[in-house]
């Protein structure tokens, strides 16, 4: 009996456990990290070699900046510095203050910043010595959304894959982009970049000490730029100097801005339900046009995405060809439904968001005997997918784990021509606007071409029929004309 009784007290423990945890999260789950003072990405002092160079600053002592990494089963991995971990808290232990870069310490993951903000804040107070105020830790949580990944994995991808090394340039350019920094010219390294964003991360953390003589929170009035060293060494005058400035400015500015922990919603682009058809007007000063649409692009959330649209379209030939806007000579363009242009020469990105659109197509040339006119769009945003906070031992650091991934979606709307059933009632009205209901009322159909086949007029077929009431035993004022197509 004892032991069934502690059976069944183990399997309660594990399944609330599992509560706790969730199916897809890892709290509980233990990492051996371990920390090094070289920088291991970047040639950061121009001697041609990567990984051998190393970040202070200088307060009244000088701080060493180590990056925190992760012990794998194999060198090799261990080596290749995958993961994107930050300290949490400046100037306490990573095992012995004497002996950083020999520790070895099993840190847990307590949650995700996110979500578990309450148990994170109450279990940094404890190990780090310090209260983390709800504004200070939203800021982190926001510049930890902005940062760049050096070592970026994609989705199913191995470290070195193409596809990873692309996505990592897309990163780095956005972040630069939104500081004011043109990615092409940089001369930002990728190591300055992971400092800068760790000196960012540390403004907020230790914002309690800020200004003291050897806080790495930095007060506003010092610029990082002039006292970074690398390798015992100023930075040399120049872009980069300024570069790093501008980086880290950007990260305390908008970092304070945004302290409210609002959760960033990820944006959904869709075209609503509009039922696009092609028309065929003529358009001032007499051109003819195909005129498609109603087209509407909503959207969602973020306004933060990459865009790319493409235009699609057939003719009698059936042969799928694709086509861009020409806002120089007119041939294709966004117009309102009678084909009159979009003031701005506008492009399909331009049209998210606002109403309904068309597409206006000259008859002539390419587009003759327009068939289908389909418009596709990708659209891609970066989510962070995890923000693991770790922590181990009172006097040790509190640590994060950052990843983010590249979600890619796509949304497509087909506008074709006018088919199918049409019932058009015709009704007959005197000056006056009353309706005539006797024998008086004389209608005339005439149908041109392209002649629908099967046409049906007041019962019977040809081209050309005269409807009049009596051919209608209840003398209504109302005809229908019925094409089938």
């Amino acid at each position: 009996m004892r032991k069934a009784k502690i059976i069944v007290t183990t399997l309660l423990i594990i399944i609330g456990a599992m509560i706790l945890i969730g199916p897809n999260e890892t709290y509980g789950l233990t990492r051996d990290l371990k920390a090094t003072l070289v920088r291991p990405y970047s040639d950061d002092d121009g001697n041609g070699t990567s990984g051998d160079d190393y970040y202070e600053v200088q307060r009244a002592a000088l701080q060493k900046i180590f990056k925190i990494y992760q012990q794998y089963p194999t060198t090799v991995e261990t080596l290749t510095y995958p993961d994107a971990i930050y300290c949490l808290r400046a100037s306490i232990g990573f095992g012995s203050n004497a002996h950083v870069e020999s520790n070895l310490v099993t840190y847990t993951v307590l949650g995700d910043m996110r979500t578990d903000a309450t148990a994170i804040r109450s279990d940094y107070s404890t190990k780090a010595g310090a209260s983390l105020s709800v504004q200070n830790y939203n800021s982190i949580l926001w510049v930890l959304d902005q940062i760049y990944l050096p070592r970026h994995k994609a989705t199913d991808e191995t470290i070195n894959s193409a596809k990873s090394i692309a996505e990592r340039a897309e990163m780095k350019a956005k972040l630069l982009t939104a500081a004011g920094i043109s990615p092409g010219t940089t001369s930002l390294t990728d190591d300055d970049i992971e400092v800068i964003q760790q000196m960012a991360i540390w403004y907020f953390s230790n914002y309690d000490q800020n200004g003291q003589s050897n806080s790495l929170s930095l007060p506003l009035a010092t610029n990082l730029s002039a006292v970074l060293r690398i390798n015992g060494n100023p930075i040399s005058s120049g872009a980069r100097l300024t570069q790093i400035q501008q980086l880290y400015m950007y990260l305390v500015d908008e970092g304070t801005v945004n302290n409210t922990g609002a959760v960033q919603v990820p944006p959904t682009l869709s075209f609503a339900s509009t039922n696009p058809k092609i028309r065929e007007k003529t358009v001032p000063p007499g051109v003819q046009y195909y005129v498609v649409g109603p087209f509407e692009i909503n959207k969602t959330g973020g306004n933060d995405y990459g865009f790319n649209s493409e235009i699609g379209y057939k003719t009698l030939t059936g042969i799928p060809q694709t086509t861009v806007i020409d806002n120089v000579t007119n041939t294709i363009y966004i117009s309102d439904a009678n084909g009159t242009k979009v003031a701005g020469n506008k492009q399909i990105k331009d049209m998210v968001g606002q109403g309904q659109f068309y597409m206006a197509l000259r008859t002539s040339g390419i587009y003759n005997n327009l068939k289908e006119l389909k418009i596709s769009i990708d659209y891609s945003y970066w989510e962070t997918s995890k923000l693991e906070y770790m922590s181990a031992s009172v006097g040790e650091q509190p640590v994060v784990l950052v990843e983010k991934n590249k979600e890619e979606k796509n949304i497509s709307l087909l506008g074709d021509p006018i088919e199918g059933n049409f019932f058009i009632e015709i009704e007959k009205t005197r000056p006056g606007g009353t309706l005539i209901t006797d024998g008086a009322a004389t209608f005339s159909i005439q149908k041109v071409s392209p002649t629908p086949a099967g046409s049906n007029i007041g019962g019977g077929t040809g081209t050309s029929r005269k409807i009049q009431n009596s051919d209608y035993s209840n003398r209504r004022s109302k005809y229908i004309y019925i094409c089938n197509k």
